[in-house]
Order: structure tokens, then C-alpha cells, then sequence
């Protein structure tokens, strides 16, 4: 594929900025072309998810010296908790940006001209009585989006297409389940304040599940600390007895720590979970020597270029 059908998928962590640039390959795989990371200071993010516009803008340019040559269009991670997620349903088909802007401004508490909104129409159900247009929708404050936008722009990036990291993972996640014979396996992902779980449950379209804990920091070291395990093991006994009938076959790892073997097998040990290094080769077709390394700890970047992709092969940019 040429340059032209290049996307780089660019996901902000608190340590750090990961990019890792794509191109399709053949049989709806995708080859990594360039897969890099810049460590960040914490003083970078804000509370609420806001960049240090001059500090961002000087490290977005550090990182776009490591893109492929005329590799600007880029595709961004939103922090999962940046983003309300809703299904609404209106009275009709027409006009339903205003509608659903207005309901989300109601139930979110925030004034419809600071919102910015995204939604797709849901399957109709005739079977269902009275059944009305149901939609789902995605909202985030605008100055969110808009700051966001300035920063890669000034850095020389055009950035076309966001979503939140956890709609990245399940990509990934979709796309692994359909290339194994294995069921019920889930794939668990580690990051600085928050793990995403991404399951599917019978004949139900992949869901995730994420939960919170103070900041892990592994120190240079892989291994996990045992704080934290004690601290995800009550959340994944929650999680299980609402959503798993049963344990799970495979767990494939990504994010912090997981690109060391040892640790992950320690990890799926204390769990009680059959944990193993996440490997690309059913998403990603890493077929020549002059291929980058990518590990699990792209995930994230990986996640939303292949969003990115599908969405521009879809007619949207």
C-alpha cells in the first residue's frame, strides 16, 4: 500500500506518548510501518484530562520526527473517562443531532453548547412493541476535542479521527476472538490509573469492563507490585461473578509491564487466570526483518490506528 493509506494511531498515557503507524496489508491485516515512544513528565496532564499547551506541542514534535516520511494523519486516544457513553431513543429519524444533543446536555448536566457529541442508529427490533429509533451516544466537553485539535496541529499533525481507548481495545479484541478456535477468553489491559477487561458473552457484541486504582508504578522493574495485585484481584472477583458464567480460557495481556514474559506468567499465577503475552500476528502482519518491534504495550496506539483505517475506508476522510 502507498503513503496515502498510512494512519497513525497516537495514545496519551501519563508517562508517556506511543505512536505506531500502519498501512493495510492483504486479508484485512494491517503491517506496522513505524512504532515509537516518548516519555512524558506528569506535569503534562492536568486532572481533567487538559495538556500543558506548550510542553505537548514541543513533545508531539520530538515524536513526529520518528513517523514515516509524509506520515501526518493521525488518530487519538480520548481518556475512557473523558467520554459519556448513552443509548437514547427518540421519537424519530429526523433530524437527530439537535434531539440527542439536547438529551445529552440534560442528563450530563452540561450546557449543549460546551458538548460535542457522536452517534450511530442501533439495529430496530420490530419485534418489539412500540419499538422507537434508538441510538447510541457519545459525548465529550468540546473544549476537550478543541484543545486536543490545537496541540496536534501545531505540532504539524493532522489529526482526523478520536475515540476513547477502550473502543480501540475491543477492536483488537473483536478481531483476536474471530482468528482463535478459543471461547471465553478475554483480553486485560494495564494502565497507569485504570485496566480495561474486554469479554463477550455468548452472542452479545464484545463489551468491556474497567476499573480503578491509585497510580502503579512499576519502577523499572516488570514485576508487579503486590499491593496492586491484592487490589485487582478483589476487582476481578467482582467482575466475574456479574459477568464471566464460567473462568476464562485465555487472557491476553497488554499495557504496562505485559511485554515481559516472566511477569505476565507471575501475574496469571497470583490471579488465577491463564495470562499470556499478547501476540500480533492474528491482527497485525509483521512480515519482514525490517518490521519494528511492537509488544502489548502499543496496544492503545494500535487500537485506534485500526479504528483510524476502517473509519477512512468507510468513505469519512
Amino acid at each position: 500500500m502507498g503513503i496515502s493509506s498510512r494512519v497513525t494511531g497516537v495514545d496519551f498515557s501519563h508517562h508517556s506518548i506511543k505512536a505506531v503507524t500502519l498501512t493495510p496489508s492483504h486479508e484485512h491485516t494491517y503491517d506496522i510501518v513505524a512504532c515509537s515512544e516518548l516519555l512524558v513528565s506528569n506535569d503534562i496532564f492536568a486532572d481533567n484530562d487538559m495538556l500543558d499547551y506548550q510542553k505537548i506541542v514541543k513533545k508531539l514534535k520530538e515524536l513526529k520526527k520518528t513517523f514515516p516520511l509524509f506520515s501526518r494523519k493521525v488518530a487519538v486516544t480520548l481518556a475512557d473517562s473523558s467520554i459519556i457513553t448513552k443509548e437514547l431513543q427518540v421519537d424519530s429519524y429526523e433530524n437527530p443531532h439537535q434531539i440527542l444533543s439536547a438529551m445529552m446536555s440534560e442528563q450530563c448536566g452540561i450546557n449543549v453548547s460546551e458538548l460535542a457529541i457522536d452517534y450511530c442508529a442501533l439495529p430496530f427490533e420490530p419485534s418489539v412493541t412500540h419499538s422507537r429509533p434508538t441510538y447510541r451516544v457519545f459525548a465529550a466537553r468540546k473544549a476537550l476535542i478543541t484543545e486536543r485539535v490545537r496541540v496536534l496541529k501545531a505540532a504539524g499533525l493532522t489529526p482526523f479521527f478520536m475515540n476513547s481507548q477502550a473502543q480501540g481495545l475491543l477492536q483488537i479484541y473483536a478481531r483476536l476472538m474471530a482468528c482463535s478456535s478459543m471461547s471465553g477468553a478475554l483480553l486485560f489491559h494495564v494502565d497507569h490509573k485504570q485496566a480495561t477487561l474486554c469479554y463477550s458473552t455468548g452472542s452479545q457484541a464484545p463489551l468491556f469492563h474497567t476499573f480503578s486504582y491509585p497510580p502503579l508504578e512499576l519502577q523499572g522493574a516488570s514485576l508487579f507490585p503486590s499491593d496492586w495485585i491484592r487490589r485487582v484481584m478483589l476487582a476481578i472477583q467482582r467482575f466475574q461473578s456479574l459477568y464471566l458464567p464460567s473462568s476464562p480460557s485465555c487472557v491476553w495481556m497488554t499495557g504496562m509491564g505485559t511485554h515481559d514474559a516472566q511477569a505476565v506468567s507471575q501475574l496469571g499465577q497470583q490471579l488465577g487466570w491463564p495470562c499470556r503475552v499478547l501476540s500480533w500476528q492474528s491482527v497485525l502482519s509483521e512480515t519482514g526483518d525490517s518490521q519494528p518491534e511492537c509488544d502489548g504495550r502499543f496496544a492503545g496506539a494500535v487500537g485506534i490506528a485500526i479504528q483510524g483505517l476502517m473509519w477512512r475506508e468507510q468513505g469519512h476522510a
